[in-house]
């Protein structure tokens, strides 16, 4: 009896440290930025900003769980949104909300560094929180880099239909290459009259 109370208070005790432990260390999801171009949107006239970055799951994602993206900031204050795409998600594509009266109100509108968690179940407002899932990851604002108004496309995009055309806004995925100059056609010389059909003389002047 004494034996088995001891490896419970044991099991309990690996338990509670495995809880406290810094969130770097229990990470299942690692992000990483692939410098994709961020997407401008507008809605109800708020200008956003989405950045796509790549994620490499440790282990699966568990199903039935929500997900959050959590934006925070280095004056303590702290902004969050679901995970926009689940099975996007899923497969490794982690695309962050960045609203510009975020950043204002986050002090980082004129620069400044972003860290980017993943939670699991809530929202969170710190890296130390036990639903993170993920190691911090810092992006640096503002970012140089292009702005277009759809989705960049990640390794994770479905592929475009044969026949489909980029839309306004969207960057062809392969250059187009410049057209070739061909030298302007020279007119065909003109054959020589036939035999026997040629003008007849000028009269000469008296």
């Amino acid at each position: 009896m004494r034996h088995s109370l001891s490896a419970i208070l044991a099991v309990a005790l690996l338990l509670g440290v495995a809880g406290r432990l810094p969130a770097a260390e229990q990470a299942r999801l690692t992000l990483t930025d692939e410098k994709l171009p961020l997407q401008e949107i507008r809605p109800l006239d708020r200008h956003v900003w989405v950045l796509t970055l790549e994620a490499t799951w440790q282990r699966p994602p568990t199903f039935g769980v929500p997900y959050f993206v959590n934006l925070l900031f280095p004056n303590g204050t702290s902004y969050s949104h679901r995970v926009l795409d689940d099975p996007l998600f899923r497969a490794g594509e982690v695309r962050c909300l960045l609203p510009e009266y975020q950043l204002i109100r986050g002090g980082v509108a004129r620069g400044g560094t972003i860290t980017i968690v993943i939670s699991g179940d809530r929202a969170v407002h710190s890296v130390r929180a036990l639903e993170v899932i993920s190691a911090p990851f810092e992006v640096r604002w503002p970012m140089d880099r292009p702005v277009v108004r759809l989705p960049p496309r990640t390794r994770h995009t479905p592929p475009p239909e044969i026949d489909a055309m980029p839309l306004p806004g969207e960057m062809p995925a392969t250059p187009v290459p410049p057209p070739v100059k061909r030298p302007p056609d020279r007119p065909a010389p003109m054959p020589p009259p036939a035999p026997g059909k040629l003008p007849p003389p000028k009269p000469e002047k008296p």
